[in-house]
């Protein structure tokens, strides 16, 4: 009854995306994933936060925001208005121009010239600012340097940026645009850092493995239609098909976090996430995968997601295996079976291994993904190629059903919004680009 159920919901939810499919091919991948996932079923549903409607854990967790980078598309876009008129430019030079000749006459700071450029259409010194108060607080060099723009400045080390860079901007008039105050709220809440509670969902609930991709402002590679990132990008689906991968196989659990405000929806599923990570578990192996949508690097820290989701989800096989919460670092070696179609993030990402020293070790290697079959027929799928961007891996039919397939069709190009060439947070990189 329940392999009948998640059918029919998966067939309402891909026929409402427009992907032609079967009962037949659909129950095919249910029934595998009822078969393989069972032991993952049974021992999460151990846990006194399951939940059989949602077949998930669901919890709460805090987590402590890091700084946002999109505080510099967040300027970029502020400067852009302001810009818009020369006349603003105009008046930022002649501030400055004023404001040497009535403080210093020739005897100008050298720290000026290093920092602020005194040609027309040129605003170096405003990039000071909003580059170095990148923080929560600024430093008391960056203090110094920030006052020699303007008499009035007398800011010190210690001082929380978002004062600093709103009295800047007052100074050089951008208060003044009609659309200000929406646009620093934004800033400000960038580098302003606080706790804030998600929904977390540990899952295999296939609803969950179809709608892996379905940020709530993010997509990846293996969305099932095309869609939109939040940096631009339009993901195609190149690598569909590895939902379907990790939704047959024993071992792939979804970790996933939410809106908190909409714990209480009786279907976790239909909510965009906010994050996804992909965990493999194979008692005594844990294995966290890259968390979507930001490439981060793993710290030991409550800052960061990684430490957080680790830890979260740590807690919960534990008590599910009834021992102690106790995990080491191990190399365990990650395989991918044959003809599976999932995107090989723990190639080219961070990944944490892990092993319970009270949980006996029967291998040192996880088996990931396992066999699908076409939504349409029912029989099984294979890969033409062992390339990472083999066609097959774009495609939830096999080679018969799927008409944009054509014998002997093979795809070795690198798609540009493949994850492999995911776009880079270094702030760097961003400030290069201005």
């Amino acid at each position: 009854m329940m392999i009948d159920s998640i059918t029919a919901t998966a067939i309402n939810y891909l026929s409402g995306l427009g992907i032609s499919c079967s009962e037949r091919g659909v129950k095919k991948n249910i029934e595998e994933w009822y078969k393989n996932k069972m032991p993952l079923l049974e021992l999460l549903r151990k846990h006194p936060m399951w939940r059989e409607n949602e077949l998930a854990i669901v919890t709460t967790i805090t987590e402590k925001r890091e700084l946002d980078s999109s505080y510099f598309n967040y300027f970029d876009q502020l400067r852009s208005l302001c810009f818009q008129n020369s006349v603003v430019s105009h008046v930022i030079l002649e501030k400055l121009r004023a404001h040497i000749t009535s403080n210093y006459n020739d005897d100008v700071p050298e720290n000026f010239f290093t920092y602020f450029s005194l040609s027309y259409n040129n605003d170096s010194g405003l990039r000071f600012v909003v580059e170095n108060c990148f923080s929560e607080t600024i430093t008391d060099s960056v203090a110094e340097i920030i006052n020699l723009i303007a008499p009035e400045f007398k800011f010190k080390g210690g001082q929380k940026s978002s004062r600093v860079l709103n009295k800047v901007f007052d100074y050089l008039g951008f208060t003044k645009h009609p659309e200000y105050n929406c646009i620093f709220a934004k800033i400000s809440d960038c580098i302003s850092p606080r706790d804030f509670k998600r929904t977390a969902v540990l899952s295999v609930n296939p609803m969950d493995y179809l709608t892996m991709s379905n940020g709530n402002s993010w997509s990846n590679c293996m969305c099932l239609t095309p869609s939109r990132n939040f940096d631009g990008f339009e993901y195609q689906g190149k690598h569909k098909a590895g939902c379907m991968s990790y939704l047959t196989d024993g071992v792939s659990l979804l970790f996933y976090t939410l809106d908190d405000n909409r714990f209480k929806s009786a279907e976790l599923w239909k909510i965009p996430k906010i994050t996804r990570q992909v965990i493999f578990y194979s008692s005594p192996h844990i294995i966290h995968e890259r968390i979507y949508p930001k490439s981060i690097d793993y710290c030991e820290s409550e800052n960061n997601p990684y430490y957080v989701y680790r830890n979260c989800v740590w807690k919960i096989i534990s008590e599910c295996e009834e021992v102690q919460n106790r995990w080491t670092p191990y190399n365990t070696i990650i395989k991918d079976k044959p003809d599976t179609f999932m995107y090989p993030d723990w190639k080219y990402y961070t990944v944490l291994r892990y092993v319970n020293p009270n949980i006996p070790k029967q291998s040192n290697t996880i088996s990931v993904g396992d066999k699908t079959y076409c939504i349409k027929c029912g029989e099984q799928r294979y890969r033409s190629t062992s390339d990472v961007n083999d066609i097959m891996c774009s495609s939830l039919y096999c080679e018969n059903c799927d008409p944009t397939i054509e014998p002997g069709d093979e795809d070795n190009s690198t798609d540009e919004n493949d994850d492999s060439e995911d776009y880079n947070d270094d702030i760097f990189e961003i400030l290069r680009s201005w």
